[in-house]
């Protein structure tokens, strides 16, 4: 823990110089992320918005809001990563984790069948294990 504290007095110390540093304020909020401190964590990835606009903040955000029970807001950061960047199977699979969390069956549905169907631009092992897992989990649920 003693790392963690370190880690988390100097992001504070150089907050003042880097406030408007986009990859800092994020490398910030995944620390902050990474002990639990969902709120604190939305703040600066929201901070880092203005300074460096990337789908992977939005899936950040979506987890954040997501874990301080702010449903409409994750679903929202969900659905914002997968609009800025349509062809990643990442982004479609945090949505439909986050239906079938949420007990959403048709809309996890919808998002699991658009995993199925988005065409691969490269084979990769990462996206075989994402959409066999999609597969049986829808075929669990009809």
């Amino acid at each position: 823990m003693g790392y963690v504290n370190d880690g988390l007095r100097s992001f504070g110390n150089a907050y003042i110089l880097l406030s408007s540093n986009g990859s800092f304020l994020v490398d910030y909020a995944e620390m902050l992320t990474s002990i639990g401190k969902f709120g604190r964590a939305i703040k600066k990835f929201d901070d880092a918005l203005p300074h460096r606009v990337h789908h992977s903040i939005y899936m950040s955000l979506g987890v954040c809001y997501y874990e301080v029970g702010e449903l409409g807001k994750a679903e929202q950061a969900f659905l914002q990563a997968i609009y800025m960047v349509p062809n990643r199977f990442e982004s479609r699979l945090a949505l439909f984790d986050f239906y079938t969390d949420t007990d959403q069956k048709e809309k996890a549905a919808y998002w699991g069948e658009s995993i199925l169907n988005l065409l691969i631009k490269v084979s990769s092992q990462r996206v075989d294990l994402i959409k066999q897992d999609v597969a049986d989990r829808i075929a669990e649920n009809e």
